[in-house]
């Protein structure tokens, strides 16, 4: 979606599913071992996810409140899956 961001859609799947699907993906980045010449990195991930409520709110409010969960999750210490705050206000016209 951006520099070093990805955006993953799943549809049909509830919150705690994506939840639990970006739990797994974060997990399988920070237990691989990527080698440069003789040395050996690790990588992380940090995630936002959210699901939108069902009066269907506009892509573009999703894609901002998982960005703002994204970036809550860098400031919190990076490494972690952070669910985005999908209150009925932002999904409203």
């Amino acid at each position: 979606y951006g520099g070093e961001e990805f955006l993953l859609i799943l549809p049909n799947c509830e919150i705690e599913s994506a939840l639990l699907r970006a739990e797994q993906l974060r997990q399988a980045v920070e237990s691989a071992r990527i080698l440069d010449g003789e040395t050996t990195l690790q990588v992380t991930a940090s995630f936002g996810v959210a699901s939108p409520l069902p009066s269907q709110c506009e892509a573009e409010t999703v894609i901002r409140a998982v960005d703002a969960a994204l970036y809550r999750a860098k400031s919190s210490g990076r490494n972690r899956v952070v669910q985005a705050e999908m209150d009925a206000p932002l999904c409203e016209t």
